[in-house]
């Protein structure tokens, strides 16, 4: 059978443009995605807050490189980020996102 492919993206902030260029010609099965700044205003740039995690979902979909139900998970999630693990839950959830734990397993 084929490969599965996950995109598993720790410590990256917003990618440059020759990272989306190989990105949007992938087939991305399931992402695993950082979301160290949560909802600070953090101007550090080697991490997401969840309005970049939200773009960078919207441009995978947009260029095709994933699909709108694939399993898509947040990791990396500091306490800067002024969100717990639950409200973090419900502001990304309406996205189809769900926030990684400590021995979750998914299948892809």
């Amino acid at each position: 059978g084929q490969g599965k492919t996950l995109l598993y993206g720790t410590d990256t902030g917003w990618w440059d443009e020759p990272t989306w260029e190989y990105l949007c010609g992938c087939k991305i099965d399931a992402v695993i995605l950082e979301c160290g700044k949560g909802d600070s205003a953090s101007t550090y740039d080697g991490h997401l807050n969840i309005d970049e995690v939200f773009r960078v979902k919207n441009r995978l979909h947009d260029c095709g490189a994933i699909a709108t139900d694939i399993p898509f998970y947040l990791t990396h999630i500091a306490h800067t980020g002024l969100l717990l693990h639950k409200p973090l839950q419900e502001r990304v959830a309406s996205q189809g996102i769900s926030v990684a734990y400590d021995g979750l397993q998914i299948t892809v």
